[in-house]
């Protein structure tokens, strides 16, 4: 009888040890959102994204981290060229290969598509983990979530602990509760700070809090080699060939520094230069081209000031004319 009754209880004990962590990872995967904390990246995208989907005609769009977003003004672009222009730039911490997926969803046949990525994404690992891009595409846009291996899946459930979850179910309550309260204060300031192209307008005055280390030097690039982000531009650049759609690469705009003279630095921008050479990806300018001098950044080593933008396009706006871009758009 008690050999029964032990063998019972060590079924309702293995069974409890299995059901216990499997509800707590689906309540994990199915209701772990963050509605309040990723809505400005959602407002931001739908700024945009509803302009350029308005857009019958081609266009020229401009797609990247926040370096873009105050890096670039595509409504001058669009003035000048009279060609509909689009910043699709947010932040660099949704990485590349989302980057890329909100690219592919606002192109046709016949685009112009401009990259001035960060650095970073050039020694992206699909390895690292970004509780922003984690919280953003798991509340709004859980398909590409689900998309994703298992591995990346689970990555993303184990790096959630049970405050994150806690957290999470108490945002959503209190979002449910004044979600059009919310929504509209949050869309009056995306109003307020970008123009219906995607670019940032705020950044005509002074920034209100200046962090020195935001100005800090980027790390020593070490050796030069192929990442899971080169990869994925590499196949970005095929998939837009076979898509017809006009792919180019440039350099993100970035506080000078010495330090980027040195062997190590000139090694690896020759070295990334090749890459794109050897595997027939365009490119416009070099490095060298858009670091620009202390005065014009606004918080950031790569955010511009409204000045340091309207220089940074203009100047890029003469090295589109060399790539003959808009009459490839006019064509």
């Amino acid at each position: 009888m008690n050999r029964k009754k032990n063998k019972k209880w060590s079924i309702v004990i293995l069974i409890t040890l299995f059901i216990i962590p499997s509800l707590y990872f689906a309540g994990i995967y199915f209701f772990y959102k963050r509605p309040r904390q990723a809505l400005w990246f959602k407002l931001i995208f739908n700024n945009t994204e509803n302009y350029s989907k308005s857009i019958k005609n081609n266009k020229i769009i401009f797609s990247g981290g926040s370096n873009t977003l105050f890096g670039i003004r595509t409504q001058l672009i669009e003035q000048i060229f009279r060609v509909p222009s689009v910043n699709l730039g947010v932040t660099a911490a949704l990485k590349i290969d989302y980057i890329i997926h909100v690219t592919k969803r606002n192109v046709q046949k016949g685009d112009v598509v401009i990259l001035p990525l960060e650095y970073i994404h050039y020694h992206y690992s699909n390895q690292k983990y970004s509780a922003t891009r984690s919280e953003y595409i798991r509340t709004y846009d859980v398909p590409f979530f689900r998309s994703q291996s298992i591995v990346h899946q689970i990555r993303d459930i184990k790096k959630t602990s049970p405050l994150d979850l806690l957290r999470s179910i108490n945002e959503q309550l209190e979002f449910k509760k004044k979600k059009q309260k919310i929504i509209k204060n949050v869309g009056k300031i995306v109003k307020n700070n970008f123009n219906k192209n995607g670019d940032a307008i705020n950044n005509n005055k002074p920034a209100k809090k200046i962090l020195e280390h935001r100005f800090k030097a980027a790390d020593d690039p070490g050796n030069f080699k192929e990442t899971d982000g080169l990869k994925l531009l590499k196949d970005f650049n095929n998939w837009c060939k076979k898509n017809k759609i006009h792919f180019y690469i440039t350099y993100p705009n970035l506080l000078y520094n010495e330090k980027y003279r040195n062997k190590r630095f000139r090694r690896y921008f020759k070295s990334l230069n090749h890459y794109f050479q050897i595997n027939k990806i365009a490119v416009i300018g070099s490095p060298y081209d858009f670091m620009y001098e202390r005065k014009l950044f606004w918080d950031t080593k790569y955010h511009l000031t409204y000045d340091g933008v309207t220089m940074r396009t203009m100047q890029f706006i003469e090295l589109m004319k060399k790539h003959k871009i808009p009459e490839l758009i006019k064509k």
